[in-house]
């Protein structure tokens, strides 16, 4: 038998099968699997003390700064802040999906 007729009896093989089907529940479990991870009522509490606390640390060290350069840092520390949670973000994404 040569190789056109062996890959013949394959085709007709997997003509005559029925086609496959996914799982009744295969949706929810992929909308589940990509949903984004949420924090907890405790983890939010938890990330809010935090914060407040690493603001009113940063003011009391810099209270002889003045005021204006104060204002200015936090706004900075926040850029820098939201911009470094945006890239940890990216990369747990990708890293997530990269697994899967």
């Amino acid at each position: 038998m040569n190789d056109d007729e062996l890959m013949d009896q394959l085709l007709q093989k997997t003509m005559a099968a029925p086609p496959p089907h996914l799982s009744p529940a295969f949706d929810a479990k992929v909308m589940a699997a990509v949903r984004p991870r949420r924090l907890t009522s405790s983890g939010r509490i938890v990330m809010g003390a935090y914060a407040v606390a690493a603001l009113v640390l940063m003011v009391w060290t810099m209270r002889e700064a003045g005021l204006v350069l104060i204002v200015v840092s936090t706004f900075v520390t926040a850029a820098v802040s939201f911009g470094l949670s945006s890239y940890a973000k990216a990369l747990a994404y990708r890293s997530d999906t990269v697994t899967r």
